[in-house]
């Protein structure tokens, strides 16, 4: 059995929202590369993930709950058990 973390790796607010032109390239560029292989480690050694969405109530917002950049990124997305 492997080692556990007490800690998981918690992915926040990674959502599609990020490339929108209104956060101006304000995102860490490499961000999304870095948090895959973070994301694949801590996944291979069978360690926790916890994965926190943005849910913003203003529809202006490009976090809005209802809107189209609402999702968490494909590439970071999480997975069944």
């Amino acid at each position: 059995m492997k080692d556990t973390p007490s800690i998981p790796l918690i992915i926040l607010d990674v959502q599609d929202a990020i490339d929108q032109p209104v956060w101006n390239g304000k995102s860490h560029p490499g961000y999304l590369s870095v948090i895959q292989r973070l994301l694949w480690h801590w996944r291979s050694s069978g360690w926790p993930v916890l994965h926190v969405k943005h849910d913003e109530e203003n529809p202006t917002s490009s976090y809005y709950v209802h809107g189209p950049w609402n999702g968490i990124k494909k590439e970071v997305a999480p997975v069944e058990g």
